[in-house]
């Protein structure tokens, strides 16, 4: 896709960054909120782990956490535009473990973790918008006409 063709049929604002940015951001508070909440469901229902056992299970599953939200979106801004699926199995993945939580923690402060579900439930609303998809198909289309955009943007630097 042209420069001139991806401004014609999408409008680049400061807001599609934000919006990039606020959706990586949500999946990353939800995610390491749901792999907590993972790690204390295994501790509850394994008679309770040792300190240490349970730090280790837990900063595993925050590092794997970590490793599914960092490379897609590389991958996205790298003009891979179908790492975004990743994403959405991300945020599906955290709606399971907060339904677990929600029928299988013991705990006085179940709500509280639970109600950490806003986070991907946001995330999810914000990439189903058309500011997500600009976001997405942007750095899709700067990749595959890295020229065409430099040709663009220096022509509306010398305009302005």
């Amino acid at each position: 896709m042209k420069a001139e063709e991806f401004f014609d049929n999408h409008y680049l604002s400061i807001w599609v960054f934000l919006v990039g940015v606020a959706v990586i951001t949500l999946i990353m508070m939800g995610g390491g909120m749901a792999v907590t909440l993972l790690a204390i469901l295994i501790d509850q229902s394994s008679e309770h782990l040792t300190t240490d056992a349970f730090l280790a299970l837990n900063f595993s599953f925050a590092g794997i956490m970590t490793l599914l939200l960092v490379i897609p979106n590389m991958m996205i801004v790298r003009g891979k535009p179908k790492a975004a699926e990743i994403n959405l199995i991300n945020i599906y993945f955290q709606f399971l473990v907060y339904a677990l939580g929600l029928f299988l923690l013991e705990d006085e402060h179940k709500l509280f973790f639970v109600s950490f579900v806003l986070f991907p439930i946001i995330a999810l609303w914000l990439m189903a918008s058309t500011k997500y998809h600009t976001f997405v198909t942007y750095f899709s289309a700067i990749k595959k006409e890295p020229e065409s955009f430099r040709e663009y943007f220096f022509k509306k630097i010398k305009s302005d």
